[in-house]
């Protein structure tokens, strides 16, 4: 792994639980995260294409934040108790394939599955030939629903077929070892990024003693100027929206830690991402930001828009019933936030000009036109 992100300045007096921590990019590593000039300095890093990790420790008064720090910073933070002061802990991690000494360190101290470590550490599924895609996806849902009583037709007679050749029980000698085979096969051929690209909305759930765990695809809305009417075209080809999909897992942990971790999208980019790569990345980084903007008390951009204010550290009421349970919101505030990502939602269903508003008008057609 890459050497941590060390601030140019010196280390700061740090509360006393990172300094009882022995461990010197921990020590010269974290921030005060309300600082303006340090949260500028980390603001800046969560748009770099080559950071790889940050952990954000905050509680009411305080938050403390560090960048690109390894496994062994990482197992020395966890194994200390963390103070009251500083209820709940963010770590997000970029390109777990090229971490998978911290993934296993997470998984070890928070008992994953043994198939969520494994699909977290998976390397990318390598680029498919643009003509698979187009093959793949030349025909659209409301195509498919039109042809439906054909097929229909030809399933019922594959399975009256296939009841009248029914095996006898000695055709059946053998079958237990050719049924592992070619599940060991099918296992084999086929990895966790393969599977994603393969499912449009594939989504999954791992839980354990100290964690419960989603993993969705997310998808972003990255049209350009340049692009518009090319993606217009391949909205009207295709029954799936013209986007960007990032595979994520969020992780909520008993001791109020929010884990987000995400697919690499570039990962064939050689740490060199062209410019329309970078202007993708910002928009599918943009609700994280955003999130990250909001668990600081520094100022920051468009602190004043009213629609991405959120209620994690900055809250308006000060009754005792809203303030007692503040320590324990925030851990799930966080989770639900970062879940939520209502401006890419926003993009892709209830502005019409883009792909699922347009795919939901025809089908409405459609059915119209058959019941009429």
């Amino acid at each position: 792994m890459a050497a941590p992100f060390r601030p140019a300045a010196p280390a700061e007096d740090l509360p006393i639980y990172y300094q009882n921590i022995e461990d010197e990019n921990v020590q010269h590593c974290f921030r005060d995260f309300d600082s303006e000039p340090n949260f500028e300095l980390f603001d800046r890093q969560t748009r770099n294409p080559k950071s790889r990790n940050f952990c954000l420790d905050f509680g009411e008064h305080d938050a403390f934040c560090a960048f690109d720090l390894d496994a062994q910073s990482y197992a020395k933070l966890l194994s200390a108790p963390r103070p009251t002061s500083l209820h709940t802990r963010w770590i997000n991690i970029w390109m777990p394939y090229t971490q998978k000494d911290l993934i296993r360190t997470l998984a070890g101290h928070f008992d994953f599955t043994p198939r969520l470590l494994g699909t977290m550490g998976c390397d990318p599924a390598p680029p498919r030939p643009s003509s698979l895609h187009t093959k793949k996806s030349s025909s659209t849902l409301l195509s498919r629903l039109s042809h439906k009583s054909n097929k229909s037709d030809l399933v019922k007679i594959r399975a009256r077929e296939a009841n009248e050749a029914k095996l006898d029980s000695e055709s059946s000698i053998g079958m237990s070892e050719l049924m592992h085979s070619t599940q060991l096969e099918m296992v084999q051929d086929l990895s966790h990024y393969q599977l994603v690209d393969d499912v449009w909305h594939w989504s999954t759930v791992d839980w354990g003693r100290r964690f419960v765990c989603i993993g969705y695809n997310a998808l972003h809305n990255v049209r350009t100027k340049q692009t518009d009417e090319r993606a217009e075209h391949a909205d009207q080809r295709q029954d799936m929206p013209y986007g960007k999909r990032v595979w994520q897992w969020l992780l909520l942990c008993e001791d109020k830690t929010v884990i987000s971790i995400s697919e690499d999208p570039f990962p064939f980019s050689d740490g060199q991402p062209r410019a329309q790569d970078l202007r993708m990345l910002f928009t599918m980084r943009r609700n994280l930001v955003n999130v990250f903007r909001q668990l600081t008390k520094a100022p920051t951009p468009l602190r004043d828009a009213a629609l991405i204010q959120l209620p994690i550290r900055h809250r308006v009421g000060n009754s005792e019933e809203e303030t007692v349970h503040r320590t324990t919101d925030a851990p799930g505030l966080l989770f639900y936030y970062l879940f939520e990502d209502w401006g890419s939602t926003f993009n892709l269903i209830s502005r019409r000009e883009h792909g699922y508003a347009m795919e939901l008008d025809r089908l409405v057609c459609f059915f119209s036109l058959r019941e009429a």
